[in-house]
């Protein structure tokens, strides 16, 4: 019984991003100054350009067939350094006011803003940074796993985020944890600097979730450790120090997702986990 409560509250913490217009607001209207917009040879636009740096490409030239999702870099100023990939759910997504896939941008009410994601601000804080955002608006971890090896072509290094949906669907923190392991040891496999998050704080009226969310972070820590990689500490940073385990509420649009200065917090944590992973 349980499960399936905690499986109609998915929709609540999806749904977010489901919510559109009745007018398709285009590329056009990404609150970031100059953006324009390039095509393919044969016309087909296939980047939305958003200066100082940030790029939407289809990766289906270089990977082959069409993809599930459009992958966007945001990319710092400086000369390249390192290009990192990030995996996750919405909050890798940057739900509800960004998607790295256009087509997803065009249902978010109003304007999409590409500060709403962690990694805007990951690259803001180490000059030459690139990241590359592919998240998936409410997967589960088994879900984001198939995202990895596309993800990561070229890149250095790797930062997991997941689990969330995992227990919003009647996953168990186990199922969960393992996945990331998982992803973690695919991710050394291909030589990447590994970075797994802890899950946020969700404000859920079910009081089941707070536990489970504990036992997730405790075991994706276990994870971090035994398998050698940077554990980045993320559920206290947002966590509303008069109610524990609970987002506080100038930091979220909506009980699950951050505001901008959510994400900002939590990019700039991600950026010194990768200093600390670099050495």
């Amino acid at each position: 019984m349980p499960h399936r409560v905690l499986a109609v509250a998915l929709v609540l913490l999806t749904g977010v991003l489901a919510a559109c217009g009745s007018e398709d607001p285009g590329p056009s209207t990404i609150a970031t100054p100059g953006l324009t917009r390039t095509t393919d040879v044969d016309g087909s636009p296939t980047v939305d350009v958003a200066p100082p740096g940030g790029t939407t490409t289809t990766p289906k030239d270089r990977f082959g067939g069409t993809p599930r999702v459009a992958h966007y870099v945001v990319e710092s100023v400086g000369p390249r350094s390192i290009l990192v990939a990030t995996v996750g759910d919405s909050l890798t997504s940057g739900s509800p006011y960004f998607d790295p896939d256009p087509r997803n941008r065009t249902l978010i009410r109003g304007e999409a803003d590409v500060r709403s994601q962690w990694q805007y601000w990951m690259a803001r804080a180490r000059p030459g940074t690139a990241v590359r955002n592919c998240g998936l608006a409410g997967r589960r971890t088994d879900q984001i796993a198939g995202e990895v090896d596309r993800c990561a072509e070229g890149a250095g290094a790797l930062v997991i985020q997941g689990g969330t949906n995992d227990i919003a669907q009647g996953r168990t923190p186990a199922q969960a944890a393992r996945q990331i392991r998982r992803m973690a040891r695919r991710g050394k496999e291909l030589g990447l600097t590994v970075l797994v998050t802890e899950v946020t704080p969700w404000n859920s009226k079910i009081p089941q979730t707070i536990p489970l969310l504990n036992e997730l972070n405790r075991r994706i820590a276990k994870v971090a450790e035994e398998e050698g990689v940077v554990l980045v500490g993320w559920f206290g940073l947002l966590e509303d120090p008069d109610t524990p385990d609970q987002l506080a509420r100038k930091y979220t649009v909506d009980g699950a997702h951050p505001t901008v200065e959510g994400h900002r917090i939590l990019g700039r944590a991600a950026a010194r986990a990768l200093d600390r992973a670099l050495g």
